[in-house]
């Protein structure tokens, strides 16, 4: 019994949280997230998130407020990651702009365009789907009107 087992990480990577364990749940109160530009800064993050080890499926309950507006343009990790078959994609864009995000594969030909519009600045996660993809790396590129940004994804089935 003594011994640790690693779990699904929690949908927002941050530090400095405060934790609490309740009714056999655990929550993870606030903390920082880290962004990175031209020089490191580190934002504060008011989120409530609950993590039921019997399920181990943690949850946002609370809603991120990293400002009204993000200062810069992020793609965040895929999560999960490995993934079978949906991963969660979070972005931000700190002006309005046209956004698309297309999905690659490990030979960087187009397997699915996800999104292309216009966006408002803001926070988003969207979802990938890949039950009809073979297993395999694959890429997620988010490109912008002056930006771009490509992260790997690794599909398990």
């Amino acid at each position: 019994m003594d011994s640790w087992t690693r779990k699904t990480n929690m949908p927002t990577p941050r530090f400095l949280l405060s934790t609490s364990a309740v009714n056999d749940k655990i929550y993870a109160i606030g903390g920082a997230v880290s962004s990175w530009s031209s020089s490191t800064y580190w934002q504060g993050c008011s989120t409530l998130e609950e993590y039921d080890p019997s399920s181990d499926l943690p949850s946002s309950v609370g809603n991120p407020s990293w400002g009204q507006n993000p200062t810069e343009f992020l793609l965040h990790q895929n999560y999960p990651n490995p993934f079978n078959p949906v991963t969660n994609i979070k972005y931000q864009l700190y002006k309005d702009t046209h956004v698309c995000i297309k999905i690659l594969s490990a030979l960087g030909q187009k397997v699915e365009t996800i999104i292309d519009e216009e966006k408002s600045a803001g926070h988003y996660t969207i979802s990938w789907d890949a039950s009809n993809n073979a297993s395999g790396l694959y890429f997620v590129s988010l490109k912008t009107d002056g930006n771009y940004k490509i992260r790997k994804m690794l599909l398990i089935r």
